[in-house]
């Protein structure tokens, strides 16, 4: 568990959240709930990039 909360810190860190850009609070919200549905979407649908995938396999 804690590696994977570990690689969801980095993703944001690569992505728009590693900054807010938002000037209003509810629309920063809304990036990290569309964030994270986008994250969980390709973990269940195992749209991986190769090393993922196998670091996801061979724990």
């Amino acid at each position: 568990m804690r590696s994977s909360a570990r690689r969801t810190g980095r993703w944001w860190n690569r992505r728009r959240l590693a900054r807010d850009y938002e000037a209003h609070p509810h629309r920063s919200e809304a990036m990290i709930h569309l964030t994270m549905i986008n994250l969980m979407t390709r973990r269940l649908t195992a749209e991986f990039t190769p090393h993922v995938a196998r670091r996801l396999n061979n724990p």
